[in-house]
């Protein structure tokens, strides 16, 4: 019994070390699988930034945007303006955040006029007995240079003098008729009546906006400016945004074709020099006086006109009953992030620089920045609805001879 056991349990421990010594390669070779596996990963998404989006508010702050909805308060029974009425009228621009509703991006602002009348509009020369050699059409000719701060001898479009409503054939008489001299003679009394001058008092109002930034009362006081600027030139930028083999010139969101760099662009702008464009002319959202951009955040305004009074202009006549005057204003907005451009010298090359710190630093976001214009400028925004239900019949005026217009004056 004692061998049997004793057997026994050599056979058990010879099993034992079998097991143990499969264990330990089970073991080993499970061991030497992890050698030949390895696992490690990593992801990383962009969240882009919010869209731009804004819209012209009243003081209330009821959405006035679109055709025919500029608010203008005229206090008169039959919506009519009168000469020396005064007319309020509001505008402020509101960043509601674009598509992207809550959370939309913050915005850098510009604002734009555009003025449009037919009062004081300088007959043409076929009214005058004599027609273009008459010493009365040359009389005019020359009241409107003056009205208009032209040089003596400066041409005066072709144009700008259109009829202002008044033909000697309308009267007995015709041109040798008192009557039609009378009128004549106001008509021409009335061209510094012309748009040029209206947008010029406009820009007064813009000044009184202005003066709240320096407003000793701290509930007067604002924290913005509005500074006005012209772009001289088309702007280049590189269609890649990293090479200058694909530079194309921008101005106002327009292709302008520079016939010196770019002689296949035939779907652009043909001119022959890109210097020798200009944009409309913008009022700028800025910080102070200096021109540092102020962006607009969201769910923030404003205030472009607020409260302000338009007098209608008392020097008219009778020959400014039943004219139109057009005033239409147009907010512009951008990204609040600038990307550097490559310069050379003074001057944008049109390509983006590749540097990871890119961004223009905000306190040197001006509104001449060649940065800061390129974006501006490359933008395609939507023009400024002219087309305009008058009396029931659409009239647009930016297109019709009938109207002078104007909606690039530089500042005074």
């Amino acid at each position: 019994m004692k061998g049997k056991a004793k057997e026994k349990r050599k056979i058990g421990k010879a099993i034992l070390i079998g097991m143990g010594f499969f264990l330990t390669i089970v073991l080993t070779f499970t061991t030497t699988l992890a050698w030949f596996y390895d696992s490690d990963w990593a992801s990383k998404y962009l969240s882009m930034a919010g869209t731009v989006g804004i819209e012209i508010r009243k003081e209330d702050g009821t959405r006035t945007s679109g055709s025919g909805n500029l608010y203008f308060h005229i206090n008169s029974e039959n919506g009519k303006a009168y000469p020396g009425q005064a007319i309020d009228v509001s505008a402020s621009v509101y960043n509601n955040g674009g598509k992207s509703g809550v959370g939309g991006s913050d915005c850098y602002v510009r604002a734009h006029f555009a003025v449009y009348t037919n009062i004081g509009k300088l007959p043409v020369a076929t009214d005058y007995v004599g027609g273009a050699e008459s010493t009365a059409y040359k009389a005019a000719v020359a009241q409107y240079r003056v009205a208009h701060g032209l040089a003596d001898n400066a041409e005066v479009p072709t144009e700008t003098l259109e009829a202002a409503g008044i033909k000697a054939a309308d009267y007995d008489g015709g041109a040798n008729a008192n009557a039609y001299k009378t009128d004549l003679a106001n008509a021409e009394s009335e061209a510094d009546m012309s748009s040029e001058a209206l947008y010029a008092f406009l820009e007064t109002l813009i000044d009184k906006q202005n003066a709240f930034n320096t407003s000793s009362d701290p509930d007067l006081k604002t924290d913005y400016y509005w500074v006005y600027y012209k772009q001289e030139g088309a702007l280049p930028l590189s269609s890649s945004g990293i090479k200058d083999t694909d530079i194309e010139y921008y101005i106002d969101g327009q292709k302008v074709k520079d016939t010196t760099h770019d002689q296949d662009n035939e779907d652009a702008t043909s001119v022959t020099n890109v210097t020798t464009v200009t944009d409309k002319g913008y009022f700028y959202l800025c910080k102070s006086a200096l021109g540092v951009l102020k962006p607009l955040a969201y769910d923030d305004e404003a205030v472009f006109l607020w409260n302000n009074t338009f007098i209608v202009p008392w020097k008219l006549t009778n020959n400014s009953a039943d004219k139109l005057i057009f005033v239409g204003i147009t907010f512009q907005a951008i990204q609040t992030f600038i990307p550097q451009m490559v310069m050379s010298g003074s001057a944008s090359t049109g390509v983006i620089s590749g540097d990871e710190n890119n961004q223009v630093a905000e306190d040197d976001c001006t509104y001449n920045s060649p940065s800061v214009q390129t974006v501006f400028n490359s933008c395609n925004f939507k023009e400024i609805e002219t087309s305009i239900n008058v009396n029931g019949k659409i009239v647009d005026f930016s297109k019709t001879t009938d109207f002078d217009k104007t909606s690039e004056l530089p500042t005074t």
